[in-house]
């Protein structure tokens, strides 16, 4: 198992069970919590992971994001679709994973529901996230997310520290 830290000296943020050839994370705050609707939105500007050049034929890539959701609702459940996205050089963000998360109803007014998501894309050939344009120098990954059902006033991304993990490996 591989620790991954931010820095020599930093915490523990988690293991890989296989070396990684590559990593690239970021960890951001956000300054006010976003509020959800069905539109599709980016997470955090701030958060970025970005890979520079090279991008290795037969090389695999995985991606994680670690979030925190909340639904003040007292009788309605929230359903919210996390993206991981990636972009090639400052072009646009194509989403390369989705998943749907359930943040339950607090039940009271005076309480507010907070969810912690963690979403994976796991080790995939590049290929399979779309065709790679030539001459790429830079990939980036974020994160977006969008209220796929429940109250939009509602549901929002906490204010809370929130990290992105974008990884090369050798072999899935």
């Amino acid at each position: 198992m591989q620790q991954i830290r931010l820095s020599p000296s930093g915490p523990v943020l988690g293991t890989l069970s296989q070396s990684p050839l590559r990593v690239a994370e970021d960890v951001s705050t956000l300054d006010n919590a976003l509020v959800l609707d069905g539109a599709l939105t980016d997470i955090d500007a701030d958060l970025r992971a970005e890979l520079a050049a090279p991008f290795e034929a037969g090389h695999y890539f995985s991606a994680e994001c670690d979030i925190d959701v909340s639904n003040s609702s007292t009788n309605t459940e929230a359903l919210v679709q996390v993206y991981l996205q990636v972009s090639y050089d400052g072009g646009a963000f194509s989403s390369v994973h989705s998943e749907t998360h359930k943040i339950g109803a607090n039940g009271t007014a005076a309480l507010r529901q907070v969810q912690p998501i963690r979403f994976h894309a796991p080790p995939t050939a590049l290929s399979s996230w779309g065709t790679v344009p030539a001459g790429v120098t830079t990939m980036t990954l974020r994160a977006a997310a969008l209220l796929f059902a429940g109250e939009a006033d509602q549901v929002q991304v906490e204010v809370t520290e929130t990290w992105i993990r974008l990884t090369e490996h050798s072999a899935p």
